[in-house]
């Protein structure tokens, strides 16, 4: 990989129980991610998922919560930015994109994606494009991470809350507002 995106590269740790000593310490479980930003737990259903922003893939891992180790991941969704992440009572991950200023939502029974939110401009299009050309050249885009992206949007959108209330969804951002989404 090139030098740009090694920049980006971190690790998962899991941390153990506290045993009373001092020498817990976390241990790496998971190499190589690419600025993996999202991350929501199915303790269920066993699954951990990451979402890699700038590596543009959503992993899923199998999950030993007992003995603190993963499976190697299996890619779920690619092909775009995937920031946090939340998943719901009916087995459907909600996945935000701040590159698309979107919100993707993700039937993991089915495989089904489906966009619940988005915010698109000519300007914001031409900005994707020559972001998605340097993703796959292996180059930085956040020099391209500025109001013509998401406007006219409060900022870029990263996140997403799920009310306990059936249908009411809030989109969240870098920027000053809440978004609600009603289904």
């Amino acid at each position: 990989s090139s030098a740009a995106s090694d920049v980006y590269k971190r690790q998962l740790y899991y941390l153990p129980p506290f045993d009373g000593s001092e020498g817990t310490l976390p241990v790496p479980v998971a190499e190589g991610l690419v600025f993996a930003n999202g991350i929501v737990l199915d303790e269920e259903r066993g699954y951990l998922y990451v979402g890699e922003t700038m590596g543009g893939v959503v992993r899923r891992y199998q999950v030993d919560i007992e003995a603190g180790q993963i499976s190697e991941p299996t890619v779920v969704l690619e092909g775009f930015s995937p920031d946090n992440l939340e998943l719901d009572r009916d087995n459907r991950l909600w996945i935000t994109s701040p590159l698309l200023s979107e919100v993707i939502v993700l039937d993991l029974d089915t495989g089904a994606t489906n966009s619940v939110f988005r915010i698109s401009t000519p300007e914001s299009l031409s900005v994707i494009a020559e972001a998605e050309t340097r993703l796959a050249e292996g180059r930085s885009w956040l020099e391209l991470f500025a109001p013509p992206l998401w406007a006219p949007g409060p900022g870029p959108t990263t996140g997403v809350i799920l009310s306990e209330e059936a249908g009411v969804v809030f989109v969240s951002g870098l920027g000053n507002a809440l978004i609600q989404l009603e289904f």
